[in-house]
């Protein structure tokens, strides 16, 4: 009795290994391309965004708001660019489709071949002979395609590259600033910041007293105290009549710096402000609530007795046999021998606790004289 046996079904190999190779080359480059891109994007975003907020002081709702801004766009370009193409790329039919149409002249044959090859062959749907060609050629022509013209590649090399060189780098700026890397970190991961995260900030205000008075077209200098946590920067908050908040961010200095009891000493450019103003200080948590300073002009000379101010008198030393000596009232320029005795007296248009007289000599003649003596 003859046996009637089917057909033998043509080899898919050199098709089905050219796929499968294709099919692992693209979900290399979706990885370290994509991911690269993705990777170093972010990266610098993020590097760009932090600079920026320790020059500026981002309030907290900015912070919270490009943090999440941030967190979508890394999840959604994760989503598009790694997790959908990684998918695509476990089916043969859609590689297939992508060589083709960056073969135009392969026209559909791997993807017909595809069909066919899970077709069974008594499928009287097609033509076994059409089957079989269609296979053959398929398979020739996988065996002389190029899978890198097939899958490109271009730039993947450079972007890994520059990934490793992003990431040498990271790691040199986290070992130098350590500090400021944990902060930004924890300013954007944490905007609000937490109760029990770090010890609280201790501010004192060694220097004005409350409330103070300075004369009109001065500086204001500041000296405070703190403790516990120290930040980077402290921001002063100044207010004055009928206007609106002015902030100045100030940055602490590190160096001459007493850690035991630790002081600061800031000057308030205050010579614009023409009237009374409040100020406050801002350390971390710390909070110095608002603090008053009268602005009043300052005092000025006015004529004592009837004579002009100031008046100047010169008393000699013995081994010069010179007389007591008056210059002219109003005279500001005072000339003398070594241990001669000056008075000076005068008269202010607005009360005075306490007054500095400083030398000004041109040239540091008394100190040479001092030093041949």
């Amino acid at each position: 009795m003859p046996i009637s046996l089917a057909p033998p079904k043509p080899n898919f190999s050199p098709l089905s290994g050219y796929l499968n190779r294709a099919m692992g080359k693209y979900r290399r480059v979706v990885l370290f391309r994509n991911g690269s891109l993705i990777f170093l994007t972010a990266t610098f975003a993020w590097l760009i965004v932090s600079i920026l907020d320790s020059f500026v002081d981002f309030p907290s709702y900015l912070r919270a708001l490009w943090t999440l801004a941030w967190a979508f766009s890394v999840g959604y370009a994760f989503r598009r660019y790694i997790s959908i193409p990684w998918r695509r790329a476990n089916n043969p039919m859609w590689v297939a489709e992508r060589i083709e149409a960056r073969f135009p002249t392969l026209k559909d044959i791997f993807s017909s071949a595809i069909e066919f090859e899970d077709l069974d062959t008594k499928d009287s749907r097609s033509s076994f002979a059409l089957r079989h060609e269609t296979l053959r050629r398929a398979n020739r022509r996988a065996s002389q395609l190029d899978i890198e013209k097939a899958i490109p590649s271009r730039g993947t090399k450079r972007l890994v590259f520059l990934c490793l060189l992003t990431s040498i780098i990271l790691l040199v700026l986290g070992y130098r600033h350590q500090k400021w890397i944990e902060k930004e970190l924890s300013r954007f991961l944490v905007p609000f910041g937490l109760a029990s995260s770090e010890p609280a900030t201790e501010l004192e205000i060694v220097s004005p007293k409350n409330p103070h008075r300075m004369a009109r077209g001065e500086s204001l200098p500041i000296q405070i105290r703190l403790r516990g946590s120290i930040p980077e920067r402290i921001t002063i908050v100044t207010l004055s009549e009928g206007g609106i908040p002015v902030e100045q961010a100030f940055k602490l200095p590190t160096e001459n710096i007493n850690q035991d009891d630790p002081l600061y000493t800031f000057i308030l450019d205050s010579t614009r402000i023409s009237t009374h103003f409040k100020y406050r200080i801002k350390a971390g948590r710390a909070d110095s609530g608002w603090r008053e300073v009268a602005v009043a002009p300052a005092p000025v000379l006015v004529p004592r007795e009837g004579r002009p101010s100031p008046q100047i008198g010169l008393r000699f030393p013995q081994y010069t046999d010179l007389p007591e000596m008056d210059l002219p009232d109003g005279s500001s320029v005072i000339s003398g021998v070594t241990g001669t005795l000056v008075s000076i007296r005068g008269a202010t248009d607005l009360p005075i606790i306490k007054a500095k007289i400083g030398p000004r000599p041109e040239t540091n003649r008394l100190a040479l004289a001092s030093g041949v003596i």
